[in-house]
């Protein structure tokens, strides 16, 4: 049976990476869709579509023939809004949060969930002060294959869902062995 770890950076721009050390490396964006406001103000806003990504998820795990039993852990980076930011954006922001972390659990049955806030899994992997750069040449140095994928600077979300799986991983092993 082959173990799946699957590490999400949530957010508006955020990637869910499904990962396994026998070589199976998909990266899904966070899908979003168009919401027109039922307010005075009818402003048209984005939110994660949870839909699709379900979708999408699930796509690749029969694309890769994975049972929901084969998916050991869920990890998600811990995250939470600014003091700076308004009631509304915080809000929101909890809101995609949400929707990102139900679509991930209902479509890939994972065991279990870590939560790691930013510094504490970027620290593990050396990534304190490197910038979005530091995550973009270490998902790339560990999974070579990703390169395509990790080509610009904003590939950053890509490359921590990555890592954040590639983590789940190591988790894994050292409570197993």
């Amino acid at each position: 049976m082959r173990n799946i770890f699957i590490g999400i950076d949530p957010g508006k721009y955020g990637a869910v990476c499904i990962y396994s050390e026998c070589g199976i490396t998909e990266v899904i964006d966070i899908p979003l869709r168009d919401v027109i406001g039922c307010n005075d103000d009818d402003r048209r806003r984005e939110e994660v579509d949870s839909v699709l990504l379900y979708n999408n998820i699930v796509e690749q795990l029969h694309k890769h023939k994975i049972k929901k039993s084969e998916v050991i852990c869920a990890h998600f980076e811990k995250v939470g809004g600014w003091k700076r930011d308004s009631a509304s954006s915080a809000f929101a922001f909890g809101d995609s949060s949400g929707a990102t972390r139900a679509a991930v659990m209902l479509a890939s049955g994972a065991a279990f969930e870590i939560y790691s806030y930013p510094q504490t899994w970027k620290n593990q992997l050396g990534l304190i002060k490197t910038g979005k750069d530091g995550s973009l040449d270490l998902a790339t140095k560990l999974s070579p294959s990703l390169k395509p994928f990790l080509s610009q600077k904003k590939d950053h979300d890509r490359a921590e869902a990555f890592l954040l799986a590639y983590l789940a991983c190591k988790y894994h092993a050292n409570l197993t062995s």
